[in-house]
């Protein structure tokens, strides 16, 4: 009994404890978890909320940032230099005379340039004439540093300088230019690179790395001309031989005057015809001036050998009376053609004139009549106011004196529509403060003496030589 008694009495008290502890567990899940969630749901958004806001600041500082960087990189762009030059030099141990054929021809120019080396599968497109003022040449390259573009000779004096233009396409433009310096053992030359950036910031902050890059390919290309010249035949200072030869017409005795120089090589002849003061001292050191530049040169004589302008109305006689007697006129100067054709150091299809004034208008008066050069050059001559379409075939340089009053506005005007009309190639240089005879020294002097508008320019004197010597490099040369 006493046993059942006990268990009996320590069963309630389990079964009290028992669901004593249910209910305490049940009354604490029912009253405390709640708020346990209310507080982690809490600190939750809170942390989101701490989360976005840096998330924000970071984004705002980084935006900020890349506008400044932008803007900061704007405003030094516009303070970079809106130009680039760039220039190398080297000395040759050649003569002007050597180096220039190879600056000025582009096929002679692939076989030193360092880009013709770059990408030897680049395709060339050659135009216009070999060699010196309009020469072009298109190239393209699936290379990308040498990609395609075009270049063209804008400017060209023989043994002096050279300017091209290169268009890149989308790229730009720019332009190369060389200047030959002659020494008295060789060539110092410059080769420069300009280009204008404009309003291009990418294109100004490329132009402070060109120097580096384009640097590099100028001096090798540099290192490269210099070899191909010095590897080439030396050109001797040329010993000029002078002649003095008398032909007849009509009975009445003419004196030319041949120089030529002692290269045993063919070359073209160019007949020289001097203006109204006759054959002087003048029109020979031009003949010789063209001998030393590889030409054969006959200065002829139109008055006579026993005829000499001794006074202003000399000239004009003499003149009047060779302009008035066209087919005497036209016998003499064929006669003095042939002496040119025929001379041994004469290539025939390589033949040019050059008129001084009344030589000038002397040499339009033959080229009206079906008498062909293939390049032919009027100094401040009379232009002729009608054109035989059907007989110039020379291509034609004129150098015209601007204050010369005998050359009317109105008449060049029509002159140029007839040229046009006629589809002759020809070339027109105004000297806009030069007087007639702006190439002859003595002009001055006659002035003086016979009172009449002239005056020399040594400006002009030297611009127009070296416009004839680049004419006559592009069409007979």
């Amino acid at each position: 009994m006493s046993a059942l008694s006990n268990r009996a009495s320590i069963e309630p008290t389990v079964a009290a404890d028992t669901a004593g502890m249910l209910a305490s567990r049940h009354a604490s899940a029912d009253t405390f978890p709640g708020k346990n969630y209310a507080r982690e749901d809490s600190d939750h958004y809170n942390d989101l909320q701490f989360t976005s806001g840096t998330t924000m600041k970071i984004l705002t500082y980084i935006a900020f940032s890349v506008v400044f960087l932008v803007v900061m990189l704007i405003g030094v762009g516009f303070l970079l230099p809106a130009k680039t030059h760039i220039e190398r030099a080297a000395y040759i141990e050649a003569s002007p005379r050597v180096v220039y054929p190879l600056i000025s021809n582009f096929r002679e120019f692939n076989k030193w340039s360092s880009w013709a080396r770059i990408d030897t599968a680049t395709q060339y497109r050659f135009e216009g004439p070999t060699q010196g003022l309009g020469a072009i040449m298109h190239w393209s390259s699936e290379h990308s540093d040498v990609g395609q573009g075009r270049q063209q000779i804008i400017d060209a004096q023989p043994d002096r300088k050279v300017r091209v233009l290169l268009d890149f396409g989308p790229r730009g433009t720019a332009v190369a230019s060389y200047k030959l310096d002659e020494l008295e053992d060789g060539t110092h030359i410059i080769w420069a690179f300009d280009t204008e950036h404009g309003n291009n910031i990418l294109s100004r902050y490329f132009g402070l790395l060109m120097d580096r890059w384009l640097g590099k390919q100028y001096e090798q290309g540099l290192h490269n001309l210099k070899r191909l010249a010095e590897s080439l035949p030396t050109i001797a200072n040329p010993q000029v031989v002078t002649e003095e030869i008398t032909y007849d017409v009509g009975g009445t005795n003419y004196l030319g005057y041949l120089a030529f120089d002692n290269q045993a090589e063919k070359r073209p002849g160019i007949l020289l015809i001097h203006d109204h003061w006759g054959h002087t001292d003048f029109i020979r050191k031009r003949a010789e001036l063209l001998a030393e530049l590889g030409f054969t040169a006959f200065a002829l004589d139109l008055f006579g050998a026993d005829r000499q302008v001794k006074k202003s109305a000399d000239a004009e006689s003499l003149s009047n009376t060779i302009l008035a007697t066209t087919d005497v006129n036209q016998e003499v100067f064929l006669t003095a053609f042939n002496i040119l054709k025929k001379h041994p150091t004469v290539n025939t299809n390589q033949l040019a004139a050059i008129g001084y004034g009344l030589g000038g208008t002397v040499l339009f008066q033959m080229l009206n009549s079906g008498v062909a050069f293939d390049a032919a050059v009027s100094f401040y001559g009379n232009l002729p106011e009608n054109i035989s379409a059907n007989k110039i075939k020379s291509s034609i340089l004129i150098l015209n004196a601007g204050n010369d009053t005998q050359v009317k506005h109105e008449k060049l005007q029509a002159f140029f529509r007839q040229m046009d009309n006629a589809g002759v190639d020809y070339e027109f240089k105004d000297y806009p403060n030069a007087e007639r005879g702006f190439a002859n020294p003595q002009s001055n002097q006659y002035a003086i003496d016979f009172s009449v508008p002239l005056a020399y320019s040594k400006a002009a004197d030297e611009d127009s030589w070296q416009t004839v010597r680049a004419f006559l490099a592009r069409v007979i040369q």
